[in-house]
């Protein structure tokens, strides 16, 4: 599965990045996810887009980010899935 990013380019998936985003995310708010955690999140985000794009689908990184911030909401971080989402619209 890839990836659009902003600027357009392409790259593949990568579960991890996903994670540390969480993790920092949440260290942001001084509250921990654990590294476990994080790999657990970023693979139900795997799973979902991969339900709605296919194996060899393509994907956005905002796609991704609406994503997240839902998982991180179905995990009980509503406050880091806030800062999560709101943080991409700061200028």
């Amino acid at each position: 599965m890839n990836v659009i990013k902003k600027n357009g380019r392409q790259e593949s998936f990568q579960a991890d990045k996903l994670a540390l985003s969480a993790i920092n995310t949440a260290g942001d708010l001084s509250q921990t996810i654990t590294n476990k955690e994080g790999q657990m999140i970023a693979a139900d985000v795997f799973k979902i887009v991969r339900q709605i794009r296919g194996d060899d689908g393509l994907t956005s990184v905002y796609e991704l980010r609406t994503i997240l911030g839902n998982v991180l909401k179905q995990f009980g971080y509503k406050r880091v899935a806030q800062h999560y989402l709101c943080g991409g619209l700061e200028p």
